[in-house]
């Protein structure tokens, strides 16, 4: 609070708009003021916040990285003294079996808990032969170098055999380590790859360490010889296990995907590259300084649109120590969000702090807070029909509140009321939908009972019978062809095909028998569906209905009904003339034979029907019968 004012004081007596003037004007230098030396103190401890989170990221990555090379080479070492005796396993196998014996029995045999294996069989021609690992059979090893003179030793030497330290493998992505001996008649060379299961294994290390690292977007580990005494290659990447053993070779790419050492070190501190010249003279000391020192090289860059930072720092593991070596990590880290939210925090600086500690903008904020924001958010709820639950609005007790509550109130009462009217229209379809499947069949019984009535005997009856069957049917028809449209979703249950078909046929045999014709059913006991039963018996009954309207009399209709593990077939089969387009009868309004009476929509439903039920349907002429199939897929 201010402290009071004298008369005396520096500031004289002013009008209330002059002193609001230069209250003002003395209030915007200040934050001026204070606003540049905290935007240059904000865009200091942003850098350095991003360059310590960083650091913070790689020491983590290059900790876990350590203790897994560290883990990995314990649980190598700990299966150590059981390679002699998988090997003895592997060879004795052989003997007993021959070379030409199945791998995967063998394959079962060498596994444990800590490792599994795969197996190789090389023949004297340096290619493998056989293998469990398929992507690496018929690989001819007189292509890489040292190999070869390691194979014709073994081949010369039976008995001796070769345990490589753990390798990486670029393909599989993991690190391996190969057992390889010469079957006793120097035939083949019999080569068991070992790899770590489970977390132990380097893609479980891999996905570990970019859960834990987000924005991990690239890495590579390099390693340096140290006791080299040949010419620097730099651009050398040692990418397979088949020539691990060149300890010739002074830089090799470990794993990972950022370009070889030079290409590295170029990007990362271009102004030491002389020191790839004369790698005695300069490198390993350019490299003993940076371990001694824990130094780390890092530039930030972009790159198609992201925001990248490289960084390099040493790695000193028990990995590189028995290999006798430097050992680098470098990692490729994404910025882009970290460097968006910087920039948009210096925009929110640049103008927040001079907007923030204005007094209209006080004013406007808490006009905006007391007033406009409660009305706005009620508009929002009040157009989309949801109910207000904010809070901080409905504690309040002034008038915005109050008006919240009562929508509230006014809101739920009518969704109750629209809820139930909208339950007791969906019950009113559903009944109704069901009602107008259920009256199709009576209509076709009476349809095709009015057809054998043909004397001449109350005609004049017999022409209003049909008259109000005609009627009937058309009004059938509208009220079918309105409950397909409205699409209403009649509810599905585990449905007895077998029965209901027996069900069906029983109730049109009288018709059948009455047309000096007979309905015959082989009919699979106990085969179900899921499907509403008004449709499928509207389904069956069509069907019937057409086979008696359509087909010959005195012939036979069949209904046929079997099973398989895919689907369910059901068939109905009738003598008659063969159908000229068998897709055009399925359209609405559509008749084959127009001499029968008929709306042609009857068929135009049963397509819908299987249509929702995704129910295949198959029409074919077969030894002067008409045959419709319906594949009702498997539950």
């Amino acid at each position: 609070m201010l402290p009071y004012l004298s008369n005396n004081m520096l500031l004289p007596k002013r009008s209330i708009k002059t002193l609001f003037f230069t209250l003002t004007f003395i209030t915007l230098i200040l934050i001026a003021i204070s606003s540049i030396w905290l935007y240059k103190y904000a865009i200091q401890n942003i850098n350095d916040k991003l360059a310590y989170s960083a650091h913070e990221k790689s020491d983590t990555i290059r900790y876990e990285l350590i203790r897994y090379y560290d883990e990995m080479i314990y649980t190598f070492d700990k299966t150590k003294s059981m390679q002699a005796s998988k090997m003895a396993v592997a060879q004795r196998y052989f003997q007993e079996h021959g070379t030409d014996a199945p791998l995967e029995p063998l394959q079962k045999l060498l596994q444990d808990s800590d490792s599994q294996y795969d197996i190789y069989l090389v023949n004297h021609d340096m290619v493998v032969e056989r293998t469990t690992f398929l992507h690496d059979l018929h690989l001819d090893f007189k292509h890489y170098r040292y190999v070869p003179k390691l194979l014709t030793s073994l081949f010369e030497n039976p008995a001796m055999s070769d345990l490589s330290e753990p390798l990486y493998e670029s393909y599989t992505d993991d690190f391996k380590r190969y057992h390889s001996q010469a079957f006793p008649n120097a035939q083949h060379i019999i080569q068991l790859r070992q790899t770590l299961k489970g977390s132990n294994s380097f893609r479980s290390f891999i996905h570990h360490l970019r859960e834990l690292i987000p924005t991990l977007r690239s890495q590579a580990t390099y390693t340096v010889y140290i006791n080299n005494k040949r010419e620097f290659t730099s651009s050398t990447e040692i990418w397979s296990q088949k020539v691990s053993k060149n300890k010739e070779k002074n830089s090799i790419k470990l794993w990972g995907g950022l370009g070889n050492f030079y290409d590295v070190i170029k990007r990362l501190d271009p102004v030491s590259l002389g020191v790839f010249k004369q790698p005695q003279l300069f490198l390993y000391p350019y490299l003993n300084i940076m371990f001694q020192h824990d130094t780390r090289k890092e530039i930030n860059y972009w790159e198609h649109s992201l925001y990248l930072r490289m960084v390099m720092l040493p790695i000193k593991s028990y990995y590189n120590q028995i290999q006798e070596s430097y050992g680098f990590l470098v990692l490729e880290l994404d910025e882009t969000q970290a460097y968006h939210d910087a920039q948009f925090l210096k925009i929110m600086l640049a103008i927040g702090w001079i907007i923030l500690m204005t007094f209209i903008l006080t004013m406007a904020l808490l006009f905006y807070r007391r007033i406009i924001a409660p009305i706005t958010s009620l508009q929002f709820h009040m157009h989309r029909k949801t109910p207000l639950q904010d809070t901080a609005i409905l504690s309040k007790g002034d008038e915005v509140s109050r008006m919240a509550r009562t929508y509230n109130w006014l809101l739920n009462d009518l969704k109750n009321e629209a809820q139930a009217k909208q339950n007791l229209l969906a019950q009113f379809k559903t009944f109704t939908a069901n009602a107008i499947h259920q009256v199709r069949t009576p209509l076709s019984v009476i349809k095709i009972a009015h057809t054998m009535l043909g004397d001449e005997t109350h005609k004049e009856a017999r022409l209003n019978i049909l008259s109000s069957i005609v009627s009937m049917e058309h009004l059938y028809d509208s009220l079918a062809f309105t409950l397909q449209n409205e699409k209403i979703e009649l509810p599905v249950s585990n449905l007895n095909l077998s029965l209901i078909l027996e069900e069906r046929a029983t109730l049109f045999a009288p018709v059948a028998s009455s047309l000096d014709t007979q309905i015959m059913a082989a009919v699979r006991k106990d085969i179900f569906v899921e499907m509403n039963q008004s449709e499928l018996e509207y389904l069956i009954d069509n069907n019937l209905s057409n086979a008696l309207k359509y087909g010959q009399p005195f012939k036979p209709i069949t209904l046929t009904l079997t099973s398989s593990p895919q689907e369910s077939i059901l068939l109905f089969q009738s003598y008659g003339e063969p159908i000229s387009d068998t897709n055009e009868i399925f359209k609405r309004y559509t008749r084959e034979d127009h001499s029968k009476s008929g709306s042609g929509i009857g068929l135009h439903i049963v397509a819908s029907i299987c249509d929702r039920y995704q129910i295949i349907i198959q029409v074919t002429y077969e030894d002067g019968k008409n045959c419709f199939r319906y594949f009702f897929p498997a539950k």
